[in-house]
């Protein structure tokens, strides 16, 4: 793991978009994404006052046959709720595997492209 950003944040919330499949959802909530992604977020910033992120993944794709895929949407708001910055974020892997390690794999290329982008 990468020592924290500079860039401090006070909150972060990694959520599923309501318009994901339900077998897609199903994936993603088995696994845990939203809570790994929010908790490796929150390692790679400095905690304390600052700005709140939201981060929401709108798009998944991992299977047997082509890439997986994994696209997010973030929102980083000031301490009085205004969008001072909004950004996407989007990851695609040819790797094989099983879909736990497919589906991390374009997760932690999420995060890393977050970081970078904050």
């Amino acid at each position: 793991m990468s020592p924290p950003r500079l860039t401090t944040v006070a909150s972060i919330t990694v959520v599923l978009d309501p318009v994901l499949d339900g077998d897609k959802r199903q994936i993603l909530e088995e696994l845990q994404v939203a809570q790994h992604m929010g908790t490796a977020l929150g390692q790679s910033f400095m905690g304390g006052a600052g700005v709140n992120m939201n981060v929401t993944i709108n798009q998944f794709r991992v299977g047997m046959w082509g890439p997986s895929r994994m696209h997010a949407r973030v929102d980083v708001f000031d301490a009085q709720g205004n969008l001072i910055r909004q950004f996407d974020v989007d990851s695609t892997s040819i790797r094989g595997g099983g879909t736990g390690s497919k589906t991390q794999v374009v997760s932690q290329d999420i995060i890393e492209k977050i970081c970078a982008g904050m």
